[in-house]
């Protein structure tokens, strides 16, 4: 993704925003789900990525030392 590309995907998050609030992941989708898979394109076959957007559509949660995490994008091998 160039810069143009990410530019244009950061309005069509913000036109989301407007759309549905601040309270909503709608715009997330969007966004997080375009850097997933640009991530995904670049590294290949050989990592798995997660993401709102990506591969099953949810965070991924990850155990934390007190608490459990739900991570926005994920890489793994």
């Amino acid at each position: 993704m160039d810069n143009h590309e990410f530019l244009a995907v950061v309005g069509d998050s913000f036109k989301k925003f407007l759309e549905t609030g601040s309270r909503s992941n709608e715009k997330l989708k969007i966004l997080h789900g375009a850097i997933a898979k640009d991530l995904k394109k670049r590294l290949g076959n050989e990592y798995w990525v997660q993401s709102l957007g990506v591969g099953d559509g949810k965070e991924m949660k990850i155990d934390g030392r007190y608490i459990d995490k739900a991570v926005d994008i994920t890489i793994l091998t």
